[in-house]
């Protein structure tokens, strides 16, 4: 839909669909006809296979969104609107480096998951505002630097790339809430006792982690902690997890040490957990209570 301001100029333009069936033509916007009053573009799961010159946007953009198209291309994040701050492209075929130092020092959430973004990662000039990061299922490499990132940040998924290096958890922004690691080559040791307070999902699955995992000090209000389909040599749970503990997976391979002390055991009969103790690729131990 086309929403007005009182004095008649179109604000905000919404155009999405679930209706992919009725789809069957592939479309094209031209940006350029943008009214220069827009503040907020929508263009979700439209079929677009072209949208025109990103780079002659209405200066009065804050918010563009054209996720789930068919969009592709070299995607340049140069000459955005310098007060842009949602930007949404997931779920198209853009390619190009990823240059961070190009985004508007304004944006708030870039999402540009399931694309086709090479390179490495460099938080350096992150946006200082940022608070949603989602780089997953792209084409990055390098080792990442945790302390770069914006205190403000909440979420960050950088699933599914190549990154790799080891992973200083500690160093994540103190408000994080949501960090999704998995699928990448990230290795060596890792540290659960100095996680952000504010973190309820961390997901390391699917890396080349290893040593020992002392699951202890996590924290109060952690619901999900997935370290399957790693290289891990041995578990001890130390102690009761959180009330707010929903789902932990572990690998439990044939050879490897657990062990898990009796007041965990206590815990887990009292709450509706559920943890899970895998073979790759194979189910291995489950112990589950209903809520």
């Amino acid at each position: 839909g086309i929403r007005l301001n009182t004095e008649g100029f179109i604000r905000r333009i919404d155009w999405w669909t679930d209706l992919t069936p009725l789809l069957k033509h592939a479309g094209t916007v031209n940006v350029e006809n943008l009214p220069s009053t827009v503040k907020s573009f929508v263009a979700l799961n439209c079929s677009l296979v072209s949208i025109g010159d990103l780079t002659k946007l209405p200066k009065s953009l804050r918010i563009l969104n054209i996720g789930m198209n068919k969009l592709s291309g070299h995607f340049s994040f140069a000459s955005l609107p310098e007060k842009l701050k949602e930007l949404s492209l997931s779920v198209n075929n853009f390619h190009g480096p990823l240059d961070f130092r190009r985004l508007p020092r304004s944006l708030k959430s870039l999402r540009i998951s399931w694309n086709r973004f090479y390179g490495p990662v460099d938080f350096t000039c992150i946006p200082p505002l940022l608070e949603s990061l989602e780089l997953g299922n792209n084409l990055l490499q390098g080792e990442i630097d945790f302390s770069l990132l914006p205190r403000s940040l909440q979420f960050i998924d950088l699933s599914q790339n190549f990154l790799s290096g080891s992973l200083v958890l500690s160093s994540l922004p103190k408000s994080v809430s949501v960090v999704l690691l998995s699928k990448n080559s990230f290795e060596g040791e890792i540290g659960l006792s100095d996680l952000p307070r504010s973190l309820r999902e961390l997901s390391l699955s699917n890396n080349k982690l290893s040593g020992h995992v002392v699951v202890r000090g996590l924290p109060s209000c952690m619901a999900y902690l997935l370290l399957h389909d790693n290289n891990f040599s041995r578990y001890t749970i130390s102690e009761a997890l959180p009330d707010s503990m929903y789902r932990l997976t572990i690998d439990v391979p044939m050879g490897l040490k657990m062990k898990i002390r009796d007041d965990y055991q206590m815990h887990k009969r009292r709450k509706g957990l559920n943890v899970i103790g895998r073979r790759r690729g194979q189910l291995r131990r489950r112990f589950q209570r209903p809520t």
